[in-house]
């Protein structure tokens, strides 16, 4: 996690407000990202009195010609979060008005990996070991967790030692989203993997060592996106930049979506594995699962109308 150094006249009243959402059992790393760029902006109109009002505010969170929408909307929830905090200390501040529902709405549609795309994608990985035998190794292991388990990408960077239980195959996600812990079945031939990397890599390890990381820190999410790129290039799978995608998230929903349609050619009651899926994946509700058989009857049409056939007469065939 990182941690940032505020410079503003507002450094105080944003340390204690992050302070008192990580009290709460926060991690609060994405607001704390906005914050600092709030402190850097009001820092560099050289501002030296706490006065949030209407001009500064809108200012702000004036939304950039190429800047996502998810990124504006948090900046909006963060600067709405420190006028309420700033009120209950006996400031004044402006309070940005909500959002409306739709500013949340995406038409983001995520890109699911054919098994001919993850074919050369991985024969990528593998042959780029011979390139950079240490670091070629564990993104090896890092996209082929990624795909074979639909883990987040923080959260497999995040893994230590202690966390795998290599006898029993469990990988324990410890503080993923939502704060939640939860245990990963894995596959004993990726678990098999896994362990080699961790013995050739010929480390002195403890229980909080970082699986992948060097000098005491795990691989950065950016480090590991510029590396997904330039393995994409080489298996000439088309890219079109972090807001089109592919992206690194995408093995996440591709792992989701292949699931399930395995699950149906093997006649499976998806119905009674949707509890079960919707725990693998650490959500805290039903509807992001929900997402995902969405998705799949979006790219898989025709396998969704003889799945329901199939549980009407019997006949998937």
């Amino acid at each position: 996690m990182k941690n940032y150094e505020y410079v503003s006249v507002y450094k105080d009243v944003i340390e204690e407000l992050v302070n008192f959402n990580k009290s709460l059992g926060f991690k609060y790393e994405v607001a704390q990202k906005q914050l600092k760029k709030f402190d850097c902006f009001v820092h560099s109109k050289n501002i030296h009195k706490i006065e949030l009002n209407k001009h500064l505010v809108s200012e702000f969170v004036l939304k950039s010609p190429n800047e996502a929408k998810a990124t504006r909307n948090m900046r909006v929830s963060c600067i709405r979060s420190l006028a309420k905090f700033l009120i209950s200390k006996g400031h004044e501040a402006y309070i940005y008005p909500p959002l409306p529902r739709d500013s949340y709405s995406t038409s983001f549609v995520p890109h699911i990996f054919t098994n001919q795309e993850l074919q050369k994608f991985f024969t990528i990985v593998d042959d780029h070991i011979e390139i950079n035998r240490k670091r070629g190794k564990a993104y090896s292991i890092i996209f082929r967790l990624l795909y074979g388990t639909g883990m987040r990408i923080s959260e497999v960077l995040n893994l230590t030692v202690g966390d795998i239980n290599f006898d029993k195959h469990l990988i324990t996600v410890v503080g993923g989203k939502h704060n939640r812990d939860r245990l990963i079945p894995v596959h004993h031939e990726l678990m098999g993997k896994f362990n080699k990397y961790l013995v050739e890599n010929n480390k002195i390890y403890t229980l909080d060592t970082f699986c992948f990381g060097q000098n005491q820190k795990p691989f950065s999410t950016d480090a590991v996106y510029r590396t997904f790129r330039d393995y994409l290039w080489k298996a000439r799978i088309p890219h079109g930049g972090k807001s089109k995608g592919p992206r690194v998230h995408d093995f996440r929903h591709t792992f989701c979506v292949h699931r399930i349609r395995n699950w149906i050619k093997e006649g499976h009651n998806i119905t009674a594995l949707f509890p079960y899926l919707c725990a693998y994946l650490g959500h805290a509700d039903t509807r992001g699962t929900e997402y995902y058989f969405r998705l799949t009857a979006e790219f898989y049409p025709d396998l969704i109308t003889r799945s329901e056939k199939y549980w009407q007469d019997g006949d998937i065939k």
